[in-house]
């Protein structure tokens, strides 16, 4: 059986997990990319009550 994976958008490296931006929009491997990209409260914010497309996930 095959593993789902990602690319981050920000570094090109292959994803078994990481951070999933608006459902896909923009996909992050770990903190420091992200963190280029939003600062921890920006994702927090987009993350709200959890009922969203923006998380952190393992494919």
């Amino acid at each position: 059986m095959e593993r789902e994976f990602r690319i981050c958008s920000e570094c090109g490296k292959i994803m078994f997990e990481g951070y999933v931006i608006e459902g896909g929009w923009r996909y992050y491997c770990s903190d420091t990319c992200l963190e280029k990209n939003y600062t921890r409260d920006e994702f927090n914010e987009m993350y709200g009550d959890g009922d969203t497309e923006t998380y952190y996930t393992e494919w």
